[in-house]
C-alpha cells in the first residue's frame, strides 16, 4: 500500500504512537496479510497439511497462500472458519480467565460475522447457552448462514440493538463486544476501510463504542467477564472506553500476559496487535472482571416469542428418526410458516420476553402433509442420526452437489432423504428417486464459481 493512500491525520497519530517502529510499520503495510483459518472441533477433518501454527490459538494455523475457499467442500461443510490471526486472541484470553459453569449464560453482543461467536462456542460447556446478536439485518442474515454451517445447537441467534438488553441486567456469565471501530487495523486488506476513516468518523465510534459498553458492562453477572475487542489502533477506542469501567470500582482488570516472542503490545488495560509485529492484522483486547453485582434497569415488558408451539406426538415421531439419541431436549413449530426447531430456551422466560426476535437453536425441517422435509440446517448439525442415510461424494461430486448440477444415483442406492457427504462431513440433503437424485441444497447457498 502506497504511504500516500493513508490519511495524513492517521499516519501522524500512528507515527506518535509507534516512534521508531513507525517505518516497520509501513514496510509492513506492503505485503500481502496473512490468511488465517481456525478448525471447527465439532467437525474434526484433513485440514491444510503445510499451514503454520499459530502460538496463540490451538486450533488456529496460517496458510501459505489463500484458497478459493467457494471451492473447497470441506468450507461448505464447516469444518474450519476463515478468521484473520490476530483476532483469534479472543481464544487465549478465553483459555486464560474463563472458568466455564455447566448453565453459564453467554454473550457475543456484535456478533457479525460470527468468528468470535465460534471462538466462545469451542470454549464453553457443552451445557452453556450461547446469544449472537447482531443489530444490521444484512450482517445478522450472514451471521446466520455462518453460525449454521459451523453446525452448534447451543447458539441462538438475535437481531436486536443493544439497548433491547437493558432488561437482562447480570444476566450473563460472560459478555464479549467486539465493538465497531474506525478499522485502522484493517487498512492493508480493506481499502475501503481507508476511504471511509476520517477523525470525526473515529470520533462518532467512540461515542457509539462507549453506549454499547455501558450496556454490555450492565449485562455481567458478578464475576463473570466483559471482553472488549476493536481492530482499531486509535487508544480513544481502545484503553480509553476501559478507563471508566475501572474507575467505577466494580471492575478487576486482567491483563493478558502474553508471552514476549508472539509480538504483542502491553497497554494500560488490554493488549494491543500491530501488523509489524505479529502476523496478523491491528487487534486490541482487554478483559475485566466484575466484582460487584450490576444495577437492576427496569424496561418495558415484552410479549415474548409468542409464533411458536410445542410440536405434538405426530410431528415428533416424523421428527425423531432424524435426530441423533443423545439430544434429549424438546422441539418447537413456528405458527407463520410451519418450521420446527430445536428450543433449549424453555426455561428462559426472561431471555425470551427481552428479545422477542431470537432464533432457536437449530431448524430441523418442516412437516407437508404426512412426509417430513429435513432442513439444511440439520444437515450440517450435529444433532442428525448416525445411522441416516448417506452418499459419500468425491471431490468432483461434492462441487457438482454444490452447484445443485444433476448427479447420478448409484445402484442399489436406498430411495428416500439422503445426506451428502464430503470426507464423511455432511454438505446438504438430496433426494433419491429410481435413476436420479434430487439436489435440496438451498438455491441461495448454489456455488456459482467454476473450478
Amino acid at each position: 500500500m502506497p504511504v500516500d493512500q493513508l490519511p495524513q491525520a492517521f499516519t501522524e497519530r500512528i507515527s506518535h504512537q509507534l516512534g521508531d517502529e513507525y517505518p516497520s510499520f509501513l514496510e509492513a503495510l506492503s505485503v500481502a496479510p496473512p490468511i488465517g483459518v481456525r478448525r471447527n472441533p465439532l467437525k474434526p477433518a484433513s485440514l491444510f497439511p503445510d499451514a503454520s501454527p499459530i502460538a496463540w490459538c490451538p486450533e488456529g494455523m496460517i496458510l501459505s497462500e489463500r484458497p478459493v475457499f467457494a471451492l473447497d467442500p470441506l468450507w461448505h461443510a464447516g469444518a474450519y472458519y476463515v478468521q484473520e490471526p490476530s483476532s483469534m486472541l479472543v481464544d487465549f484470553a478465553l483459555r486464560s480467565y474463563y472458568k466455564g459453569g455447566a448453565s453459564d449464560k453467554i454473550l457475543d453482543l456484535c456478533a457479525a460475522p460470527g468468528g468470535k461467536t465460534t471462538l466462545l462456542a469451542a470454549n464453553a460447556p457443552f451445557t452453556s447457552l450461547i446469544i449472537a446478536n447482531e443489530v444490521i439485518r444484512k450482517r445478522y442474515s450472514v451471521l446466520r448462514e455462518n453460525i449454521a454451517r459451523w453446525g452448534d445447537e447451543r447458539i441462538q441467534c438475535t437481531n436486536h440493538d443493544p439497548k433491547d438488553f437493558v432488561s437482562l441486567a447480570g444476566e450473563f456469565n460472560l459478555v464479549l463486544v467486539d465493538a465497531p471501530c474506525s478499522g485502522e487495523g484493517l487498512f492493508r486488506k480493506d481499502r475501503v476501510a481507508i476511504q471511509e476513516w476520517s477523525p470525526e468518523n473515529a470520533d462518532i465510534c467512540v461515542h457509539r463504542q462507549s453506549g454499547i459498553l455501558a450496556i454490555a458492562a450492565s449485562l455481567v453477572a458478578t464475576d463473570g467477564l466483559l471482553i472488549y475487542c476493536t481492530c482499531t489502533f486509535n487508544p480513544e477506542e481502545n484503553d480509553d472506553q476501559i478507563a471508566p469501567l475501572l474507575l467505577s470500582g466494580d471492575w478487576e482488570n486482567l491483563q493478558s500476559d502474553t508471552p514476549e516472542e508472539w509480538g504483542m503490545i502491553a497497554t494500560t488495560y488490554g493488549v494491543q496487535c500491530w501488523p509489524h509485529r505479529v502476523e496478523g492484522e491491528g487487534f486490541y483486547l482487554a478483559v475485566l472482571r466484575r466484582k460487584t453485582p450490576a444495577p437492576r434497569i427496569e424496561s418495558q415488558a415484552r410479549k415474548g416469542l409468542t409464533d411458536y408451539r410445542p410440536a405434538t406426538s405426530r410431528e415428533k415421531e416424523l421428527i425423531y428418526p432424524y435426530l441423533t439419541p443423545s439430544f434429549t431436549g424438546d422441539v418447537v413449530v413456528r405458527l407463520s410458516d410451519g418450521a420446527i426447531f430445536t428450543n433449549p430456551l424453555r426455561e428462559l422466560d426472561n431471555i425470551t420476553n427481552a428479545l422477542p426476535r431470537m432464533s432457536f437453536g437449530i431448524r430441523i425441517g418442516e412437516i407437508k402433509g404426512k412426509d417430513f422435509i429435513p432442513a439444511h440446517e440439520l444437515a450440517l448439525s450435529t444433532l442428525v442420526h448416525a445411522d441416516t442415510d448417506s452418499l459419500d461424494l468425491s471431490f468432483e461430486e461434492a462441487l457438482r452437489y454444490l452447484r445443485r448440477d444433476a448427479l447420478s444415483a448409484p445402484d442399489g442406492i436406498r430411495h428416500g432423504w439422503t445426506l451428502m457427504r464430503y470426507q464423511g462431513l455432511a454438505l446438504g440433503w438430496a433426494k433419491t428417486m429410481p435413476g436420479r437424485i434430487n439436489n435440496y441444497l438451498p438455491m441461495e447457498l448454489r456455488l456459482r464459481l467454476r473450478d
